[in-house]
């Protein structure tokens, strides 16, 4: 029995300390990773990493507030843009009225205005009628001239040899070529807001015309002058190509303000032709001439110049509206 106790004491001695010794094992490890637990947070890059975690935190709301911004102001970019859109469309707009006003001299033209031009136009062409008749007058032959005579009375070619009616014919023929070459020249109506098309063309024609272009025509028409006008260069006093290129020019700034009014003018050459039905109006027309007593039976031998009629206003309303602007000149019987 003492024996086996002994040898129990042994054994369990034995495990005692093979025990024991694990144990210091145990403590050694736990001792060892505490140290090495302890010099890894000691380390700086483990203080980094910490930081940069926060870092990370930090800009991630940064990036999320910054995305939430970037939709906010691509909100307000594409409203903006429509209120630029919806700015050009009505600067464009405004443009585009501004052009009409410039165009039309920059203000609404009066009917003064447009009379006082009309009276510049007769008066030019009464002063060089003045001269023409001072030349030696013959027939002429070319079939331009004769036609334009034969539009304003079937009896020209005795009236121009009537001192009595020879410059009234003449002065009718000058007309003759500006309603011809200027204001027919596409249409007898001027003005009005449903030909703004035309008012474009027009604009083109006027601001930039051909500055030698009247003064070509001047010398076309003086040529035909003198096909039954003897003129010659050495007539004291007078230059016909000026006179002429003058009444084209006075003629054509007359037509751009017709055409640039909001109103609607109509340029009527009343016919007379081989008929004498056209008897003499008063509301329409100014006898320069006549031989017997004025009334409204009076029949109307020729035009010496057209009438200018105006429908509606400067603002481009009351179309319903007529008005007489500049009377016909006539001669009588």
């Amino acid at each position: 029995m003492d024996s086996f106790l002994q040898h129990f004491g042994e054994q369990a001695e034995t495990h005692r300390s093979a025990l024991a010794c694990m144990i210091d094992q145990f403590v050694g490890i736990a001792s060892s990773l505490g140290s090495n637990v302890a010099h890894w947070l000691g380390h700086p890059a483990a203080h980094q990493g910490a930081q940069l975690y926060e870092e990370l935190n930090r800009i991630y709301k940064r990036a999320i507030d910054a995305e939430g911004q970037c939709y906010r102001l691509k909100t307000d970019h594409q409203t903006l843009e429509k209120q630029l859109a919806e700015a050009v469309k009505e600067r464009d707009g405004l443009r585009k009225l501004v052009d009409i006003a410039n165009w039309t001299c920059a203000a609404k033209l009066s009917d003064d205005v447009i009379r006082g031009q009309w009276k510049k136009l007769d008066y030019n062409i009464r002063v060089m009628v003045r001269a023409l008749t001072k030349c030696q007058i013959k027939r002429p032959k070319d079939d331009v001239t004769k036609a334009r005579f034969e539009s304003i009375v079937t009896l020209w070619s005795e009236l121009l040899g009537s001192d009595d009616y020879k410059e009234l014919l003449i002065t009718a023929y000058l007309w003759a070529i500006v309603v011809e070459e200027i204001f027919y020249n596409g249409s007898e109506f001027r003005g009005g807001s449903s030909i703004q098309a035309l008012k474009c063309i027009r604009e083109h024609h006027f601001d930039r015309r051909d500055a030698k272009a009247p003064k070509r025509q001047a010398r076309i028409e003086l040529d035909r002058l003198k096909l039954f006008c003897n003129i010659t260069a050495d007539t004291p006093g007078t230059d016909f190509l000026r006179e002429m290129k003058s009444i084209l020019e006075t003629a054509l700034d007359l037509d751009g303000m017709l055409m640039g009014s909001m109103a609607i003018l109509s340029i009527q050459w009343l016919q007379t032709g081989q008929s004498k039905s056209l008897r003499y109006d008063t509301d329409l027309m100014n006898s320069v001439a006549h031989t017997k007593e004025l009334s409204p039976k009076t029949a109307v031998t020729f035009m010496i110049s057209p009438v200018l009629l105006k429908m509606g206003n400067a603002d481009g309303c009351n179309y319903d509206s007529e008005m007489v602007l500049c009377k016909a000149s006539v001669v009588c019987e």
